[in-house]
């Protein structure tokens, strides 16, 4: 019996579990719940009602992404592990997530201001706030040096990109105001993605070239 992948994949977190299963040769099936429109179904599978998920074949739940990602380690070894074992490549790595995951977190904050917080009580200058963070987190890791011998995954860079531009086509096609607003900050936001793997993949190359 596969594993179960509680979550849509409108979640970066969720997608983070699901590229890293499939990376490391897992087999799973999705349970595409909503944190919203399946709020109440979802507490019986975590209780903070937050995805993903991941439910084993003996039943056992394990909750938050890097919790997850930490037994897919285990499971596979040091030998494929993705997050190196230690040392100086285990921290680095781990500031490259911390860069990754505090970019993501200040996209969400804006967007839920701006989508979800109803309009009379939106804090203006918390949303610059967040997008000013979230701009910086997408130069940090743009400046970064990446290496050849871990090139960027093209398959995978794919994937994102098909995934956010589904959502932002789906979310245009709606005559709500509210959808077009999500559909440019959705844009956007995608625009500055394409532009950091840009830079990674022309180092990539670059230092393929000098090797």
């Amino acid at each position: 019996m596969p594993m179960t992948l509680v979550g849509q994949y409108d979640s970066p977190y969720t997608r983070r579990v699901a590229v890293s299963l499939g990376l490391l040769g897992f087999e799973f099936v999705q349970d595409a719940r909503s944190v919203f429109a399946d709020f109440d179904s979802m507490l019986g599978t975590n209780p903070l009602g937050r995805v993903p998920s991941l439910i084993l074949a003996d039943g056992t739940t394990l909750i938050d992404s890097s919790a997850i990602l930490d037994w897919l380690d285990q499971q596979v070894g040091p030998e494929r592990a993705l997050l190196p074992a230690s040392g100086a490549a285990r921290q680095e790595t781990l500031q490259r997530i911390a860069l990754a995951t505090g970019t993501i977190d200040k996209i969400m904050g804006a967007a839920y201001e701006r989508f979800v917080r109803p309009e009379r009580y939106r804090w203006a200058d918390w949303i610059a706030r967040c997008r000013t963070q979230a701009e910086g987190g997408l130069r940090a890791l743009a400046a970064e040096s990446w290496s050849a011998d871990a090139p960027v995954r093209q398959d995978w860079i794919k994937l994102f990109a098909s995934t956010g531009e589904a959502f932002i086509n789906s979310a245009a096609k709606m005559e709500l105001p509210l959808q077009k607003e999500v559909a440019e900050f959705g844009k956007n936001v995608l625009a500055n993605v394409e532009k950091t793997v840009e830079n990674l993949t022309a180092q990539a190359k670059s230092a393929t070239n000098t090797k």
